[in-house]
């Protein structure tokens, strides 16, 4: 059962992270991607998803997330996880 106002969050832009983020936002989750880096030098590529549920890496709101889908081009050990 989802918990009331949790985030599936979505880390990384790449192939497998915005394929994620296409297949999350049809079937209707609530979700925010995490990437690396200044949130406004990325966030244009995860359009439809507006820029307030964009975050970098530094600034994961954890208290906020359900679920992560990690990209595989994350690290297993990243200090992050």
């Amino acid at each position: 059962m989802k918990k009331l106002n949790m985030k599936t969050a979505i880390w990384g832009i790449g192939k497998s992270g915005m394929s994620a983020l296409r297949l999350a936002l049809k079937k209707n989750l609530d979700v925010i991607l995490v990437n690396s880096g200044d949130v406004d030098l990325w966030y244009h590529e995860a359009l439809p998803l507006e820029k307030k549920f964009c975050y970098s890496e530094e600034n994961i709101p954890y208290d906020h997330i359900f679920e992560m889908v990690i990209s595989p081009g994350i690290p297993s050990d990243h200090k992050a996880l």
